[in-house]
């Protein structure tokens, strides 16, 4: 399972920041930020998962959803994606 890091500490627009990959900074986007996985957080618990400036949550749909996150698609998008694939096959 994959996790994203949540900024405890400070808001941005009263938006939630996640941190990037390789201490690059921050996102207000949870499907941009950096991934990590559980050995790397447990590694350094104190740094990504200490409860007071940030917390590790686990990256999936019931997560961000709970946390209020919307995922919307064009249909026309999706479609045309759909059928490249196919034909890619």
């Amino acid at each position: 399972m994959k996790y994203i890091i949540l900024v405890l500490d400070s808001l941005v627009s009263q938006k939630p920041l996640f941190w990037c990959e390789n201490f690059n900074g921050y996102t207000t986007d949870p499907f941009t930020a950096g991934h990590f996985i559980k050995a790397d957080i447990d590694a350094m618990d104190t740094v990504y998962n200490d409860g007071v400036n940030s917390i590790a949550i686990p990256l999936t749909y019931t997560t961000l959803h709970n946390l209020g996150f919307k995922c919307s698609f064009d249909k026309e998008k999706l479609q045309e994606f759909i059928e490249k694939n196919k034909a890619s096959k």
